[in-house]
């Protein structure tokens, strides 16, 4: 953490807002894959859904490996 706790606050504010939003994608996506697989019967549905899973789960490993980094990179306008 740095000597600014609001910039810290606002850094983690900024990657939960987005890992919501990808979650959340990832979420509707993979409700609407398996119900092409299960009830539509359309083959590639199964390895779409298991894609949007692992999306999703990829999400939450990259937010919870960015709280050992200092939120430097995002304060001078990098996205990471």
């Amino acid at each position: 953490m740095t000597a600014e706790p609001a910039a810290d606050l606002a850094a983690l504010r900024a990657r939960f807002v987005r890992l919501l939003a990808i979650e959340g994608v990832a979420g509707a996506l993979a409700v609407v894959f398996a119900l092409l697989y299960f009830a539509g019967h359309v083959g590639w549905g199964l390895p779409a859904f298991v894609l949007t899973l692992v999306l999703a789960a990829a999400a939450q490993v990259w937010f919870i490996a960015r709280f050992g980094r200092p939120p430097a990179d995002e304060s001078a306008g990098r996205k990471v």
